[in-house]
């Protein structure tokens, strides 16, 4: 996919400059509400600059006053249960299969999903008027899909703090605790996401993707295993390679939200009436 020049398809905004990918979330007048189209053209986006060797690196970003306050509920009521969760799946796991950095500029509120999005990122400023919660609880809502990911940004037990009092917090908190690097001023967002962006996109891509490849890699395998990685496979085959290491299909995406209890629990919160969910019956 070529972005040399800006693209904008009603949801999200792309624009190729230097060897970075910019990509803007584009619903300012919904605070950035994450839909399904808008998650499947992010996810587009994404999977298109790894494949392309131009760009090095991606800084994303939302228009307006808010990076993004959370999920879309109102069209999950009538929405197939299946397509949204996996699709949900894809995109909270991005940050475990891109191996390009993804650099996010977060302004305003980052809130339930919007959160998911910036635990995937590898590296997240923030203006000072930012702001993070895991708000979800406020409406009897889990956060199935990305609390593992920011399990993994924040610590698992503050995770689950967070989760359970859907506290709201502020880009010095955020920083704090590690959710992000830098706290800057807002005017001095975008010129500094975008310098930081553009250095990294110029350092070694096979480095980087060796790198973040082996950092993706299941926890205790030696480098040998990971020297291969490739992007984690939906697949539940695990097959071993000649020499005994892993093949790719090895690196898993684990099915968030799939279980049964949970599926039940995210029917029982409403949003999901109507889909039909078969659970399995106890061995």
């Amino acid at each position: 996919m070529l972005y040399n020049q800006t693209l904008m398809n009603g949801v999200l905004e792309t624009k190729q400059e230097g060897r970075v990918l910019r990509v803007w979330l584009n619903r300012a007048e919904r605070r950035n509400l994450l839909t399904t189209q808008l998650c499947r053209e992010l996810v587009q986006a994404l999977d298109g600059a790894e494949k392309d060797v131009s760009i090095g690196s991606v800084l994303l970003s939302g228009r307006g006053d808010a990076f993004c306050a959370g999920m879309d509920f109102s069209e999950l009521a009538s929405g197939d249960l299946e397509k949204v969760s996996r699709l949900q799946e894809t995109l909270f796991t991005v940050g475990a299969r891109l191996t390009k950095p993804l650099i996010a500029a977060v302004q305003g509120p980052a809130l339930g999903g919007g959160i998911g999005v910036v635990a995937n990122c590898h590296v997240v400023i923030a203006a000072e008027d930012a702001t993070f919660g895991l708000t979800g609880i406020r409406m009897g809502l889990w956060p199935f899909v990305f609390f593992h990911a920011v399990s993994a940004a924040v610590g698992e037990r503050r995770a689950l703090a967070l989760t359970i009092t859907g506290e709201i917090f502020d880009a010095l908190e955020a920083l704090r605790i590690g959710l992000v690097q830098r706290v800057v001023p807002i005017e001095e967002l975008e010129p500094r996401t975008l310098e930081l962006a553009q250095t990294v996109a110029n350092y070694s891509a096979n480095t980087l993707r060796s790198g973040l490849g082996f950092v993706q890699c299941a926890p205790g395998s030696t480098v040998e295993n990971c020297r291969e990685h490739r992007p984690p496979s939906r697949s539940k085959s695990s097959r071993r390679r000649k020499g005994g290491g892993l093949s790719s299909s090895s690196f898993q995406v684990p099915s968030v939200g799939s279980d049964a209890s949970e599926l039940l629990a995210l029917r029982s919160q409403g949003f999901l009436a109507g889909t039909s969910i078969n659970v399995p019956s106890a061995s």
